[in-house]
This record gives structure tokens, C-alpha cells and sequence, in this order.
């Protein structure tokens, strides 16, 4: 298993920057398999992906992120919450944290699936995934 951009040692026996531990919360592993793929589509962030952020908290932007253009900098090459990559990285599936927070899937310690309290269907979870796979153009 290989760190993430910007890992460093999770745990305190020294074992390098492998992972990111805690016994509650398992491993962040930026080589999971998130069950994503590149379809080929080149979704727009404004007309496809940022209308499904807006609606993830029921009318309201994610984490009260404002509306197009600033979410686009909000998500892309900005650090994610444990300190390990970035939130966006454009063309990479596994290294965006944004895509193991919509599957749940290898997630920093102490960190939960979003949107809390449900699930995105996986149809918008293949559209921000093909979003992210085209380089995530701010258009």
C-alpha cells in the first residue's frame, strides 16, 4: 500500500508513512479500491457536479462551501481534512479524498461517509468520479 500525497507516519510504532491508523476507524489507504472507474464522460462542474454538491445537505451547499465558481476552489488541489492529499486531484481517483468520502471507503481516521445521514446515489458518485478522471475543469 502506498501514502497519499503529503503522508506522513500515522502511527506511533515508526513504521513509516504507510498508512494512517486508529483502531475505530481502520486505514487510510490511497490504493483502495473505491469501486469507481473512468467512464469516459466529460461532465461540466457547473452544470453537473456542483449541482449535486448543492444538494447534498438538503438544499444547501456541503460544509456551507459558497456557490459557483468559489466551490471549485474549495475542492481542487486544496488539502483534505487529515492532512494526507488534497480533496480534488484532477485525473486521479484514488487521490482525491472526495471520492472515498462519497463511497466510505478508506477514510481518515475518525472520519465518516458524506452526505451524513445518506447516501448519494451512485449515479452522481460516477459523475463527480468522471468529473475527477477529465481533470476536473472549472467549467
Amino acid at each position: 500500500m502506498s501514502a497519499g500525497p503529503g503522508a506522513t507516519d500515522g502511527g506511533a510504532d515508526g513504521g513509516g508513512p504507510e498508512q494512517f491508523f486508529t483502531p475505530d476507524a481502520g486505514a487510510l489507504d490511497w490504493d483502495a479500491d473505491l469501486g469507481l472507474a473512468c467512464t469516459g464522460a466529460s461532465p461540466s462542474f457547473t452544470t453537473s457536479v456542483a449541482p449535486i454538491l448543492e444538494g447534498c445537505s438538503g438544499g444547501e451547499l456541503c460544509h456551507g462551501f459558497p456557490s459557483p465558481p468559489y466551490l471549485y476552489g474549495q475542492l481542487v488541489d486544496v488539502v483534505d481534512e487529515c492532512d494526507a492529499g488534497v480533496i480534488v486531484s484532477p485525473g486521479s481517483l484514488q487521490g482525491s479524498y472526495l471520492l472515498h468520502k462519497l463511497t466510505g471507503i478508506a477514510l481518515c481516521p475518525k472520519s465518516e461517509q458524506m452526505p451524513p445521514n445518506r447516501l448519494l446515489p451512485q449515479q452522481d458518485i460516477q459523475t463527480i468520479a468522471d468529473w475527477v478522471c477529465s481533470g476536473a475543469p472549472n467549467d
